[in-house]
């Protein structure tokens, strides 16, 4: 009830500024950023893995997500072989042989102060195309509700996290999720991050802790590279992945 408290609060308050005209992606770390596309243009974002676990599954079918902004403070997200970072879901994934759609929204809250980082409200649902002819009668569900921040500390570092809850057929209880990373600008055309995540659900209790890290590199303004290694944490056991993305933005003259 109190999720619903904040989604009800969020569609009616306008505490956004202007958007930033910075140009961020969300690829590829986990803690997704608190930023909105800009007007009148539209963000795609890419990306393969190769896991053990998986195969080559996730590299022949990569994910891929389009942004497209709906104002100055509102964006529309869809995405193609969508997945949270969470073992437990991978492997349900895995082995009932899905392949995720998401459509989600995000909102601008307010732009970074002195006194407050920039931050961002979404709300993101996810379920298996291959249930889509029994959309009436599956049993699946996936829903993520979260808010997104991030602080600018100087020129070179920032500090970008996430707070939110998953609720989702495999536990309907509802699951913690959360996000930390740092971003680290090398020079003009390189970047660097390093992140800690978690996911836990509140029953059964529990706690997939992860970890990943990576490189950016900017062919341009509009376009992005990107290299990084995940580290998830299962029952103890290590699952490790290596993603390859690419991510540019196309901007509508009027």
């Amino acid at each position: 009830m109190s999720a619903l408290r904040i989604f009800l609060f969020l569609l009616v308050c306008h505490m956004a500024n202007a958007q930033d005209t910075s140009i961020v992606f969300d690829r590829p770390g986990i803690a997704d950023s608190p930023y909105i596309v800009g007007e009148n243009s539209w963000q795609f974002e890419t990306g393969f893995e190769y896991a053990d676990y998986s195969g080559l599954g996730d590299f022949v079918l990569p994910t891929i997500m389009l942004r497209k902004a709906l104002s100055s403070i509102d964006e529309l997200r869809i995405t193609f072989n969508y997945g949270v970072q969470m073992m437990s879901l991978i492997k349900r994934d895995i082995s009932k042989g899905y392949d995720n759609i998401a459509l989600g929204w995000k909102h601008k809250i307010w732009n970074e102060t002195a006194y407050l980082p920039d931050a961002s409200f979404m709300i993101n649902t996810f379920f298996p195309i291959q249930e889509l002819k029994h959309v009436g009668h599956s049993k699946e569900y996936n829903v993520e509700l979260g808010f997104q921040f991030q602080n600018t500390i100087n020129r070179r570092f920032s500090l970008n996290y996430n707070l939110g809850t998953i609720f989702s057929s495999g536990f309907n209880k509802g699951a913690l999720n959360t996000a930390l990373c740092l971003g680290i600008a090398g020079t003009e055309k390189l970047g660097f991050f390093v992140e800690g995540f978690c996911v836990s659900p509140f029953k059964p209790f529990g706690m997939e802790p992860g970890f990943d890290f990576g490189a950016l590199f900017y062919p341009s303004k509009r376009t992005q590279i990107d290299v990084s290694v995940i580290d998830n944490t299962y029952r103890g056991v290590h699952y490790y992945a290596v993603l390859i993305g690419f991510s540019f933005q196309m901007t509508k003259t009027k």
